[in-house]
């Protein structure tokens, strides 16, 4: 891209990054798929405009979301804008310097993935060091918001309070139905063991949320670039990029994640300290096997004739809203190879089969 061009391009990306993160700070811990969009959109623009615009827009973003976030929660964010800066920077820099090297799509994904995991749990411990318990700081928070309500609107923070029991999430304390009026034994009941719950809660998740978020940044932030870049005709200095309707999963990686699966769920029967673990570890499952069932929907929809722009929309609301869909589509397709590729043979496992084992023509 011409320079002028570039530093044009980079005064409209700053401003459109600063109003994003003004917009949509809160996102970034609970939805994975918006956190790897966003340095999917940061990759791109260290790609096309140079890695100083890159990090002008982040920087723009981050300096966004510690203005709309100190504003919405009443307390200063701007550490921790600087540290998602640090992390948004990194993944620019290094990503985009692998695939100018060449390095293989699959290797950056895979690089980036545990880059993203090592940053976040580097943060927990830092956070922890620093501040002491961060989940229990957490729970004072939302104890203190949840007195808040109970002062404001009594009636109503009782009706949820019964309403919660009577659905089993919180403990039955013999009501017949929701109530707007509890005695206030029952209702210190409820409470402590809502903020028990919450508190277990963001314990077992914490590991599964980093797995999920370094997951989708790793898909998102190298192949949303890459797809642009081809798109554009600019792809030939990258690395390549591979054909997404004949990707599948390896026979040796399937009996990988099988076995990794079992060996978790025997170990939880003995030892509920083992379940985040598991809760990651399912989650990585689903998440290789939802990329294979947007590999057979490519493939299906190249054979139907679709568009381009129409596949990538549909596989795209997919991965979005049906990732349980597309879980069980590259599940089945493991077993039944709908598109007759990646048979498995003896070989494949280690093992010497027979001359004639093998699917290939002679």
């Amino acid at each position: 891209m011409i320079k002028s061009r570039s530093i044009a391009w980079t005064f409209a990306f700053a401003p459109g990054m600063f109003l994003l993160g003004l917009v949509s700070c809160l996102l970034l811990p609970i939805s994975p798929a918006y956190t790897g969009a966003l340095l999917a959109l940061v990759l791109a623009a260290a790609l096309s405009l140079g890695l100083g615009g890159a990090l002008t827009g982040a920087l723009a973003y981050c300096a966004g979301a510690a203005i709309s976030g100190s504003f919405l929660l009443g307390a200063a964010l701007w550490p921790a804008a600087l540290w998602l800066f640090a992390l948004m920077a990194g993944v620019a820099l290094l990503a985009s310097r692998q695939m100018r090297a060449k390095v293989p799509v699959a290797h950056v994904m895979l690089q980036t993935g545990v880059a993203v995991f090592a940053y976040g749990a580097l943060t927990y411990i830092v956070l922890n060091l620093a501040l002491g318990d961060v989940v229990a700081r957490m729970g004072t928070w939302f104890a203190g918001v949840l007195a808040s309500v109970e002062e404001a609107s009594p009636q109503i923070y009782d009706l949820i309070l019964s309403t919660w029991s009577a659905m089993g999430v919180l403990p039955d304390v013999g009501l017949s139905g929701p109530a707007i009026e509890l005695a206030a034994q029952t209702r210190r009941l409820l409470t402590a063991n809502l903020l028990e719950t919450v508190d277990l809660s963001l314990r077992v998740s914490l590991i599964n949320i980093l797995t999920q978020q370094a997951m989708h940044i790793a898909f998102l932030s190298t192949l949303v670039p890459l797809m642009l870049r081809v798109r554009r005709g600019e792809g030939d200095g990258y690395s390549p990029l591979p054909d997404l309707a004949l990707v599948r999963i390896s026979p040796k990686l399937n009996l990988m994640l099988m076995l990794g699966i079992l060996a978790l769920w025997v170990l939880m029967l003995f030892s509920q300290s083992v379940y985040a673990v598991y809760a990651a570890g399912w989650s990585a499952v689903q998440f290789v096997y939802a990329v294979q069932g947007l590999s057979v929907c490519e493939w299906f929809f190249k054979r139907r004739g679709w568009s381009r722009a129409a596949r990538m929309t549909v596989m795209a609301l997919g991965y979005l809203f049906l990732p349980w869909a597309l879980f069980f589509l590259g599940f089945l397709e493991q077993v039944f190879y709908f598109r007759k590729i990646g048979r498995p043979r003896p070989e494949d496992f280690g093992l010497r089969g027979g001359d004639d084992d093998s699917d290939e023509p002679h």
